[in-house]
């Protein structure tokens, strides 16, 4: 699965480790998609479920503001969240405009705050945050072939 090298003081864009002679720079760290990430968080038995179908299917069904994924919870760690994965957001939210004809407004309805189109402020941030994650559990449960 593919990994954004980013440096820890932007955690934005990508790029690569600067050869410094070492094994490892520390002024680097390796982030995770999103992908990777849910699958790390997809472990039904620490969060009481019997299976990751189950898992999964709460999650589409209550969404991240039910509180569920524990990093998705406080404006801070959304926020930081979005600026990590704006990439691989806006290429979910862009197939998504694609394969419904629909605009933003459209797509997401009174929860976009359509003052904030290009989502510059928190709440569409937060929002989209938790868009990303949710679209990918979504993509990955057709890819499992699960029953949601």
């Amino acid at each position: 699965m593919p990994v954004k090298v980013v440096h820890p003081k932007r955690m934005t864009g990508s790029g690569s480790i600067p050869d410094t002679g070492s094994k490892f720079n520390q002024n680097y760290i390796i982030m995770k998609t999103i992908k990777e990430d849910l699958i790390e968080w997809l472990n039904p038995e620490d969060h009481g479920y019997d299976s990751e179908e189950q898992q999964l299917s709460d999650l589409l069904r209550c969404g991240c503001v039910s509180g569920m994924v524990s990093h998705l919870i406080y404006h801070s760690d959304t926020l930081q969240y979005y600026k990590d994965h704006r990439e691989e957001i806006n290429a979910l939210l862009q197939e998504g405009m694609f394969n419904t004809g629909l605009g933003l407004a459209e797509m997401f309805g009174d929860k976009w705050d359509g003052e904030d189109p290009l989502a510059l402020d928190t709440n569409n941030q937060n929002f989209l945050a938790w868009y990303g994650f949710e679209e990918t559990a979504y993509n990955y449960a057709n890819e499992k072939g699960y029953d949601i």
